[in-house]
């Protein structure tokens, strides 16, 4: 019976880390799927258009959509279509950049790295390179390992308890 309990309270914790207010606040989470775009150019305008899909899946609308250079200027995107945007991106000079596409109130998704210059592009052009949110990636291995821990103690308790009889 106790295991029983330990188990229900681990999978609520585990539900509440799911739906905590940060996802329930954002409606969950989304990746970016970036168009083919030609090799950007140091100091040029390279347009660079992609989609924010909801859940992985439905193409989202959101305020405030666009892509920014890791420690420099933010490019804002233009909506034209359902979930689609495009940026017009200018990379100050040659070298390799971190980049982020800032998804309204999904938040921001890390794009990797992009080399301007003579090395080709590291960042995959025509994907992204998505994670599981970090509760996912983060959250739910701890989670799983602390249940494993009580119910693996808890039997073990059990089975003394019951050898004492």
């Amino acid at each position: 019976m106790k295991l029983r309990l330990w188990f229900t309270t681990c999978a609520a914790a585990a539900l509440l880390l799911l739906i905590g207010p940060s996802h329930a606040a954002a409606g969950g989470w989304a990746i970016t799927a970036l168009d083919p775009f030609e090799q950007p150019a140091a100091g040029e305008p390279t347009v660079i258009g992609f989609t924010i899909l909801q859940h992985g899946v439905t193409p989202a609308d959101v305020d405030d959509a666009g892509i920014r250079i890791v420690g420099g200027q933010f490019f804002p995107a233009v909506r034209d279509g359902v979930g689609h945007y495009t940026a017009s991106v200018v990379f100050p000079t040659a070298g390799t950049f971190n980049w982020v596409v800032e998804q309204g109130w999904f938040g921001p998704q890390e794009l990797g790295q992009i080399t301007i210059g003579g090395a080709a592009t590291q960042a995959a052009a025509a994907g992204s390179s998505w994670q599981y949110p970090a509760a996912l990636r983060l959250g739910l291995p701890l989670i799983a390992a602390l249940c494993l821990v009580i119910i693996v103690g808890q039997s073990a308790i059990e089975r003394r308890r019951a050898a004492l009889r």
